[in-house]
């Protein structure tokens, strides 16, 4: 914690009081000080700074915190050339915190409390990559979870092959391009949908399933993000 003023001397021995609890302080200027803060239960307690012969008058709150509980984010994964709104799910969001997101060590977002149980960030900025993601209160210490989220390249689909299956379904399409991401794919034929199955970033394989002979469809790859690259078959 940093405490700010003026008049401090690296001289006289200092201490941070939060509450009942009094903590070492060290001077680094004569108008910063460092303090290490105490475990604590959550609450707001006074906030004083000792030194020597004087006690700074309690002009200040100091907010203790919980643990962030998070358990899911949505989406996980994004493609580099779109910004995306990550729903994080989780407990005991505070209404009157000001809680901001991080992806990874370098990139820090403000995060908007929709519920006591879910937070939304934006991610921008961001390399292909994984990311974990940590929540923070002050902005400085930020929480350790298992939540990745996955920023990779634009996918692009060169071609679908074969262009034409059996109206019977069942045939074997494969969909072949580029930066097919490591997250589940959805396969659509017209308005059916089944699922895609990843064989490397270049290409993905579905069954088609049954069609009218003769008709002409859109076939599509998804993503959990929402991204989408698409084709033609014929039945």
């Amino acid at each position: 914690m940093q405490v700010t003023g003026k008049g401090f001397s690296e001289h006289a021995s200092q201490s941070c009081r939060m509450g009942d609890e009094t903590v070492p302080a060290t001077v680094t200027s004569s108008s910063l000080v460092l303090c290490l803060t105490p475990e604590h239960r959550e609450d707001s307690v006074p906030l004083s700074l000792l030194g020597g012969a004087y006690t700074s008058i309690e002009r200040f709150n100091f907010d203790f915190h919980s643990n962030f509980d998070l358990f899911r984010i949505l989406p996980s994964a994004s493609a580099i050339s779109s910004t995306t709104t990550i729903t994080i799910y989780g407990n005991g969001f505070r209404e009157d915190a000001d809680i901001s997101c991080s992806f990874g060590s370098s990139v820090n977002t403000p995060a908007f409390r929709r519920s006591s149980s879910s937070i939304e960030c934006v991610s921008s900025a961001l390399q292909p990559g994984n990311f974990m993601i940590g929540l923070s209160y002050n902005g400085v210490d930020f929480s350790t979870t298992d939540l990745v989220f996955a920023h990779y390249d634009q996918s692009l689909l060169q071609s679908v092959r074969p262009s034409s299956g059996r109206a019977s379904g069942s045939a074997m399409i494969t969909f072949v391009g580029s930066n097919f991401a490591a997250t589940r794919h959805r396969c659509s034929f017209g308005t059916s949908t089944v699922p895609g199955y990843r064989l490397g970033h270049s290409m993905i394989r579905c069954r088609s399933p049954r069609g009218t002979a003769g008709d002409l469809v859109e076939v599509s790859l998804s993503r959990l993000d929402g991204g989408k690259v698409a084709g033609t078959l014929a039945f």
